[in-house]
């Protein structure tokens, strides 16, 4: 079940704790030369800016599909929306922030279905 209202929009809930899970991380990015500098080393990695933009690209176009009595596009859009959040978990491990996951998965779980 997802967390939306009546119109189909995104719910004040998950808005409000994405942008305080958001606001906490960059901080916690910013705040931190360890973390600040492994950020900066990530995204001025080619192999990554190009990897990002493809996985980009491809999660657009799944997501953008729309055929209600297809399994099989829903399967792709589910597959989808978890390997973005494995690579965002995977992007936080990269830059050493270790709680950060726990909420992601947390935020993703309870506001978004993805369990």
């Amino acid at each position: 079940m997802t967390e939306k209202n009546n119109e189909g929009n995104i719910s004040s809930g998950f808005l409000i704790s994405a942008s305080l899970f958001s606001l906490i991380t960059l901080l916690r990015i910013i705040l931190n030369k360890e973390t600040f500098k492994a950020a900066k080393e990530l995204l001025s990695s080619k192999f990554f800016i190009l990897s990002m933009i493809i996985v980009s690209v491809f999660s657009i176009h799944s997501l953008s599909l729309k055929d209600e009595n297809d399994e099989k596009l829903e399967n792709l859009q589910i597959a989808v929306k978890h390997g973005i959040l494995g690579l965002l978990i995977a992007i936080l491990a990269k830059i050493d922030l270790v709680i950060a996951p726990f909420w992601l998965i947390f935020l993703a779980s309870y506001y978004l279905g993805m369990g």
